[in-house]
């Protein structure tokens, strides 16, 4: 995310954001996150109705519920796609991006074993959101641990996101710069997890 991207889609969505806001935020952050249009920039697009309703023009209390909907439905929809055809699209497809089926396993112990803190941290990024999301569908973890932690992860991200953009907006770089520093640390903490649970996979199979 850049300032650059922010203004832009400003100016873009100024137009309709009075209209059709509301909307917006539900279906972009329901796009994004549900992996079939993964083009749409939701993440962006909800910072900049957040921006928005810190100037009044919308009511935050409103768009955050839609968001957090939004971005609940779209996980589930990437989860069940894995679910029910996840190893085949792997099959097919994985050899294409890297994805061989010594790597599934490891991320698949991974997900077993700290399911919760995966899931949990890989939210706060739309790329390692859908894709955890994908494979935790197609892996053997439980339904019901998986919607939990998502939840919880869906709930803390919509409302920081919310709360830093609704009192920080009219500085956009602040902004920027908060959301970049903390998506790397939890980024950082995600690799470190599957890195450490790759090696201990290739060292019990030596």
């Amino acid at each position: 995310m850049t300032v650059e991207q922010l203004q832009n889609l400003i100016n873009l969505l100024a137009p309709y954001v009075r209209t059709y806001g509301y909307y917006i935020a539900f279906f972009a952050m329901l796009l994004e996150n549900s992996g079939i249009f993964f083009i749409v920039p939701g993440e962006t697009i909800f910072v900049v109705l957040v921006f928005f309703a810190s100037q009044g023009v919308l009511n935050v209390f409103l768009l955050v519920p839609l968001a957090f909907i939004g971005d609940i439905i779209g996980d589930n929809i990437s989860f069940f796609i894995g679910r029910y055809g996840g190893r085949d699209l792997v099959a097919r497809y994985g050899k294409y991006l890297a994805i061989t089926k010594e790597r599934i396993d490891a991320v698949e112990k991974l997900l077993r074993e700290r399911g919760g803190i995966t899931i949990f941290s890989a939210h706060f990024s739309s790329y390692t959101r859908v894709t955890t999301a994908f494979i935790s569908g197609f892996t053997h973890i439980v339904i019901a641990k998986f919607v939990f932690f998502n939840t919880l992860a869906a709930a803390t991200y919509i409302t920081g996101t919310a709360a830093i953009t609704y009192y920080f907006g009219r500085n956009l770089q602040l902004v920027v710069d908060i959301f970049n520093a903390l998506r790397y640390v939890l980024i950082a903490i995600l690799v470190i997890l599957v890195i450490y649970y790759l090696v201990r996979y290739f060292r019990k199979r030596k």
